[in-house]
């Protein structure tokens, strides 16, 4: 079953094009990495897909998800959960991992002032944290936590309305070496609870062994889309980037190394 069909989509703002003619069909099932330099149109990709902008209108055009041109934002977040560096931007420092845990189940970043949690929500958020490792910290301050443990409490924030899609916007950017290994083998166990990943990446060696499709970005078209080993190679990395790279295949991670060009801007 698709649970996104995108028919011919088109984004332009201030009369500049972001995305063009992009279509694509994303089944459940699928864990996906969309892979492009930055100002490809990865990010717009998902603002499309989470509603908070809309395509340009055209008579041949479509944007469905789970089989619907209109999905009420209250539906979606029991079906697809979202995780932008957006959010973390707008978290106030001083909020406790535990409300920011369960603000996910208000769709807020803290707990609004006119509600109280319930006994369910405060299981839940306990239950995740325990499950993945950060029960320790239920009562720390957000601004306590190492990066990794921020990235990964806002991904189990994303978590509390148990979504069947996860769909990640640069997980990785900013993180040392051991939160950026943790957080990958966070994400593959993941998938083997059954969540389906979409992670959006400017980083070849963020694709996690898990990922069963990769889709090229490039000055907002889809120029290639398949599985990792037809997808990922020097060539095609090469001409996605404009840079002269090589490829390697590496105990189940991607990795590059410059090839024999000066490089340049």
């Amino acid at each position: 079953m698709n649970w996104l069909k995108l028919n011919n989509i088109d984004y332009v703002i201030d009369k500049k094009r972001i995305l063009s003619n992009i279509n694509l069909t994303i089944d459940e099932g699928e864990n996906i990495t969309i892979l492009g330099p930055n100002g490809s149109g990865k990010s717009t990709l998902i603002k499309l897909i989470s509603r908070s902008i809309y395509p340009e209108v055209k008579e041949d055009s479509e944007l469905i998800i789970y089989g619907r041109k209109h999905i009420n934002i209250w539906e979606m977040r029991s079906k697809i959960g979202f995780v932008t560096n957006e959010i973390h931007e707008r978290i106030n420092s001083k909020i406790t991992l535990n409300d920011l845990i369960i603000s996910g189940f208000y769709g807020s970043i803290g707990i609004p002032i006119n509600e109280k949690p319930n006994e369910y929500q405060y299981f839940t958020s306990k239950i995740l944290l325990e499950k993945f490792g950060l029960l320790h910290s239920i009562d720390s301050k957000y601004k306590c936590l190492s990066d990794g443990q921020k990235r990964i409490a806002l991904i189990i924030r994303a978590l509390v309305h148990n979504p069947r899609i996860l769909i990640l916007d640069e997980p990785t950017i900013n993180l040392d070496i051991k939160s950026y290994f943790i957080l990958l083998e966070f994400l593959g166990k993941l998938t083997l609870d059954g969540v389906n990943l979409v992670i959006v990446t400017n980083n070849l060696e963020s694709i996690i062994k898990e990922t069963t499709r990769v889709i090229l970005i490039k000055k907002g078209r889809v120029v290639s889309d398949g599985t990792p080993r037809n997808i990922i190679n020097s060539e095609n990395i090469k001409n996605l980037f404009d840079l002269d790279i090589n490829v390697m295949y590496i105990n189940g991670y991607w990795r590059i190394s410059p090839g024999s060009k000066p490089l340049a801007y």
